[in-house]
């Protein structure tokens, strides 16, 4: 369960950089008028709905992802403790990821042009987050790839 969790969460992180780049190098059309967000023009409703689904599935698995991992690792016996940091590590950088993923795309297009639409504007930066979250799903499938340690007497808890 807990390779399944880690897997589908830096999936989705990297899932969600390549659909920024893919994204950003389409023609925008303004739908400002209508609430909506900006979207490429003839985006179908069905990848915007996954990509919603999606980024929200991402962000409600963080905390089951930890809590999980730890499980998994046994975090309670004082052995398992060095493996426990990494994958704690491992796990905040992922965190930090996600919040960097939040800022780095440039701003979305300004409403209010006469045409209705915009030019494309790559969005770069999130090429660097797409490996980063494919390289954060390696890490996390090793350190889950180890077994815990054999049960002892000693609990980490004393």
């Amino acid at each position: 369960m807990a390779w399944w969790l880690s897997v589908l969460w830096a999936g989705l992180g990297a899932a969600g950089a390549g659909y920024a780049i893919i994204l950003s190098t389409q023609r925008i059309t303004e739908l400002c008028n209508l609430g909506a967000a900006p979207s490429w023009v003839g985006e179908p409703s069905v990848i915007v709905t996954a990509a919603t689904i999606g980024s929200w599935t991402w962000v409600l698995l963080a905390m089951p992802v930890l809590a999980v991992g730890l499980v998994r690792l046994r975090a309670w016996r004082a052995a398992n403790m060095p493996l426990v940091g990494v994958w704690a590590g491992s796990w905040a950088a992922g965190l930090a990821l996600m919040f960097l993923a939040a800022e780095w795309p440039s701003d979305a297009p300004v409403c209010g042009s006469s045409t209705g639409y915009y030019t494309a504007s790559v969005a770069w930066l999130e090429l660097p987050a797409c490996v980063a979250f494919l390289a954060l799903g390696v890490v996390m499938t090793r350190i889950l790839a180890r077994p815990p340690q054999q049960p002892n007497d000693k609990i980490a808890c004393h």
